[in-house]
């Protein structure tokens, strides 16, 4: 008779190319000789059968991912028995290209590919992570080829596993060690600077593991970005450009995970300079003070002898300085200071000492000045003893006054006007106080306005003066220091204004928007002689800065041998 069915036909290991299955004998006399049979769909409508005298069989080569039917019988005497059915599925391939996409200090991302396999069925994928040095893992899953994983502890190393499965049979796993990113410094600043470096401090971010961390200190001038590293929470950033903006970027790394960056934008003090010589001239009433041109970035010189302080372009380095006023015979203390943006740099310092020549030459003009008064007083004398004369008329003195200079004789008026420090242009500038001035002022003059005048005698007509737009509920904002000045081809073709006030830099600005003036000429040095001349009215940096309500940005900025040319 035909022997009864196989008891309890089950899987007793998947992989993705093979199943295992096993049961066990049919019921009846024991113990008994069978052969057992294994069947299964082929490629095509082919079946596959191979038999076994054991109670289980590997059937290899096998599609990943896939569900075949299998048929276990029986056979005794070449008699078969009843079969017995089973539905069973390989596992999935491993997934592929598994991979961490972003890091941050709380989340990772992982990306992977999906597993090799027929058609394209839909897997549920497993993933588990577990923090180095812990035994406690967690698990998640999804139908997504990617996950990001949160609430993970910062500056930490992570081992990921990830599985594919499908219906319920799980592939082998994919493993791969990530890391989170440190958390960011805080308080990133500038401690000290010299003129050739800077130092930095931070704070550690406060991380279990901060004390392992590794810093990056990035900074960049006018040249190539440079970058080292550091353990300490600061940094001595050293072979600098004097007077030189820089911008520094400070960063944690762990396991080769950067943090986010801080910045600070810090500068280097200006060089000093170094003075060559001192020169006396004008018989000892002055001195020529020359001084080289120091390392790096300047804008400007602050010039002390004695008691006299002005303020030099940057020009002057290569040209040096006069300074008049002072006497013969005498030893001056003289100190030129670097200025770049805010910063000064320690001072240089000479003594100068004015030549003897000036005091000689006024004894000789003391001696001949009495000598000519005892000459006269002699013929005074004498004078009154001889018989009276007929007097003749006084001739009246006669003042002339400069007209028109001939363009043939201009060259030769200028250079007489140069003698004696320009002596002549100064004398024919006080002669412009004689002009009149019956125009009225009266805006310029009204108490709401005359906080926005620099000089109270420097003030503009009220027929030449440029109004600015009203604003509304400020009394006198229409009124700003500046008059309209004929040119060539127009009566108003230029305007004359103060340098601005700090209080009046916005009227300022107003006034070139409304006007649409597209070109200013500063005449005048911020300081000169010790004395504030004009308000700084521009930014100092590409940084935007707002002035009442314009927005004023510094495009571009060339520094040329006797002025400056900034686009604004």
């Amino acid at each position: 008779s035909a022997p009864n069915p196989v008891r309890n036909l089950s899987v007793k290991t998947q992989t993705n190319s093979s199943i295992t299955l096993s049961w066990e004998v049919p019921d009846g006399p024991k113990p008994q000789n069978y052969i057992y049979w294994v069947q299964w769909p082929g490629d095509g409508d082919k079946n596959e059968t191979r038999n076994t005298t054991m109670t289980s069989y590997t059937v290899e080569g096998l599609k990943s991912a896939s569900s075949y039917e299998f048929s276990v019988w029986a056979e005794k005497d070449r008699i078969p028995g009843s079969k017995s059915t089973l539905e069973v599925s390989t596992a999935p391939n491993p997934v592929r290209n598994l991979s961490v996409k972003t890091q941050t200090n709380s989340s990772i991302t992982l990306n992977w590919t999906t597993p090799l396999g027929p058609g394209q069925p839909s897997y549920t994928y497993l993933v588990s992570w577990m923090k180095e040095g812990h035994a406690v893992s967690w698990t998640n899953q999804t139908g997504d080829t990617g996950i990001m994983l949160e609430e993970l502890e910062a500056g930490s190393l992570y081992t990921f596993i990830v599985w594919a499965e499908w219906n319920s049979v799980i592939s082998d796993n994919e493993n791969l060690t990530g890391a989170t990113a440190p958390s960011e410094v805080t308080n990133l600043q500038k401690k000290t600077q010299t003129n050739n470096s800077i130092t930095l401090q931070w704070k550690a971010p406060a991380d279990l593991h901060a004390d392992f961390y590794t810093y990056l200190v990035q900074w960049a001038g006018e040249g190539h970005p440079q970058t080292n590293e550091t353990k300490e929470t600061q940094y001595v950033v050293d072979s600098l450009v004097p007077g030189t903006l820089y911008n520094f970027s400070v960063w944690a790394e762990k396991n080769n995970v950067a943090s986010s960056t801080q910045s600070l934008n810090a500068s280097t003090d200006p060089d000093p300079v170094t003075i060559t010589s001192c020169i006396s001239i004008s018989g000892g009433y002055g001195v020529i003070l020359t001084w080289s041109c120091p390392t790096g970035g300047y804008e400007a010189f602050e010039l002390h002898v004695g008691r006299q302080q002005s303020s030099q372009d940057r020009s002057s380095c290569e040209t040096g300085v006069s300074v008049l006023g002072l006497h013969p015979a005498q030893s001056y203390p003289a100190t030129v200071t670097t200025i770049w943006s805010t910063m000064r740099a320690p001072p240089a310092s000479v003594t100068c000492h004015t030549e003897s020549t000036g005091v000689i030459a006024g004894a000789i003009v003391g001696v001949l000045l009495f000598l000519i008064l005892v000459g006269l007083l002699i013929f005074f004398l004498k004078k009154r003893y001889k018989p009276s004369q007929k007097k003749s008329a006084p001739r009246d003195l006669v003042f002339s006054s400069r007209g028109d200079i001939l363009a043939a004789d201009f060259a030769d008026h200028v250079k007489k006007n140069e003698k004696d420090s320009n002596y002549g242009f100064a004398e024919e500038y006080q002669h412009l106080a004689l002009e009149s001035h019956s125009q009225s002022q009266r805006v310029a003059s009204a108490p709401e306005n005359s906080a926005k005048n620099r000089y109270k005698n420097v003030l503009p007509y009220d027929w030449s003066r440029v109004p600015l737009k009203p604003l509304s509920g400020e009394p006198g904002s229409e009124y700003i220091n500046a008059s309209f000045m004929p040119g060539l081809w127009s009566p108003q073709e230029f305007i004359a204004t103060q340098g601005p006030l700090p209080h009046t830099v916005g009227d300022f600005w107003r006034l070139v928007w409304e006007q649409q003036s597209h070109t200013l000429v500063m005449l005048t040095n911020c300081v000169e002689f010790g004395q504030v001349k004009c308000e700084h009215y521009w930014p100092l940096d590409t940084q935007p800065c707002t002035y009442g309500h314009l927005q004023v940005t510094l495009e571009g900025e060339k520094v040329m041998e006797n002025w400056t040319v900034r686009d604004l």
